[in-house]
């Protein structure tokens, strides 16, 4: 596993300390690289400096989760300096009822993403924690920080005069607080020569002021117990975590289900009505050429019309009757109109496709609306043309018209 230590914004020039780990979290390499020339490791961890994060222990009433988050960002209004809509809030809940809150930027947890880190962490959680104790935690340089027992945290610049301002007027809001349990006891030095500095702090803090100062190890971040790194909140979101696998809301769900129970009861129904209509046009269509083939026909749909037609009339013939598509019937039927013709002769009448067509010599208009008035009054379907010279008159009885 990588650990990398940012103390500046991650870019493609800056050098930054790592450190690689073993299965059982011991230390087996360190440098100070660009990214580029980082050891390849499957895992890795981004440790942040206290300059790029902001950590901060805040007192809220009692509330829901729901209406925390919102106090939240109420609270932090007028601490920070970027807008928080630009800031990723990590909120953890104290046992005295305070939430400790992590902020850091959004831009920077998406810089990390792009350069493979699985977790973000930040350095002030690697250090230990006991009660009404404080750290104040630097290694070779003079810049530092100071961890309180609530998990807040700030920076500092040791010097050996005197203690930091930072801290002097932490403690001094902390001993303004109502809760006695926020005044530490106890400030630890992590820091290279801790007991000089220990005898210089000592001297300068207020005769009030009841903080024993200890000297301790320098502060090292990877040489920090291998829970503490576990145990670290992870700073780093999981990504996309909220949209694609988002749960739909229980109304929603419900309208979708009866939706698309309603579009398969629908597609069920159109099948089964299509499936009937299917089978009963295959059972008269079975009954035809059943009747077809009883009285000698050989079925065909585009003729069937006609050859019963045919067979219908021949049967009639049979038995001494008109058929309806015979020549005299219709004859008969068109004859009481024809009396309203003038005495003009009678060019041509011929009989086909079960019509008359006939043509006589010039007649008058008055008595061609006469004659087919009559011919439709009785039934018969007419068509009528020519000229000055020339009547034609198409007659045909009604069942058999086009």
């Amino acid at each position: 596993m990588l650990r990398v230590y940012f103390d500046s914004p991650p870019d493609d020039t800056g050098v930054f300390a790592w450190a690689l780990f073993d299965a059982r979290e011991n230390v087996v390499r360190e440098g100070r690289d660009k990214p580029d020339h980082w050891p390849t490791t499957k895992i890795r961890e981004a440790v942040l400096d206290i300059s790029l994060v902001t950590c901060l222990a805040l007192e809220l009433p009692p509330m829901n989760a729901a209406r925390r988050d919102s106090a939240i960002r109420l609270a932090l209004e007028d601490k920070l300096v970027t807008p928080i809509a630009q800031q990723h809030i990590v909120a953890e809940s104290l046992s005295d009822g305070g939430v400790l809150v992590r902020i850091i930027d959004q831009a920077l947890l998406n810089a990390l993403r792009k350069l493979g880190f699985s977790r973000v962490i930040t350095e002030t959680d690697l250090v230990p924690s006991t009660a009404k104790s404080w750290h104040c935690c630097c290694a070779e340089n003079r810049k530092g920080f100071v961890r309180r027992d609530d998990g807040g945290a700030f920076a500092v610049e040791i010097s050996a005069d005197a203690p930091p301002p930072e801290l002097l007027l932490a403690l001094k809001q902390t001993a303004s607080t109502p809760k006695p349990c926020r005044q530490p006891t106890m400030l630890r030095l992590n820091t290279p020569e801790a007991e000089r500095l220990r005898a210089q702090w000592q001297s300068a803090l207020p005769a009030s002021a009841s903080l024993n100062i200890a000297p301790g190890k320098v502060w090292q971040w990877s040489r920090a117990p291998s829970e503490k790194f576990t145990q670290a909140a992870n700073l780093l979101p999981v990504e996309n975590a909220a949209t694609p696998n988002a749960p739909i809301h229980p109304r929603w769900h419900l309208a979708l289900k009866l939706a698309a129970l309603a579009l398969a009861l629908h597609i069920v129904l159109t099948f089964s009505a299509w499936g009937a209509a299917f089978w009963q046009h295959w059972q008269i269509e079975r009954g035809w050429q059943a009747l077809a083939q009883d009285v000698g026909l050989s079925y065909n749909r585009a003729t069937i019309q006609q050859d019963w037609a045919r067979v219908y009339a021949q049967m009639r013939h049979k038995a001494g009757l008109a058929a309806p598509n015979d020549a005299l019937p219709l004859l008969a039927q068109a004859a009481p109109a024809f009396s309203l013709l003038p005495e003009n002769p009678l060019r041509r009448a011929v009989y086909a496709d079960a019509a008359w067509t006939m043509e006589w010599q010039a007649v008058d208009t008055q008595y061609r609306a006469n004659i087919e008035a009559a011919l439709r009054q009785a039934g018969l379907f007419i068509m009528s043309g020519g000229d000055a010279d020339t009547y034609r008159l198409r007659i045909q009885a009604q069942g058999g018209a086009p």
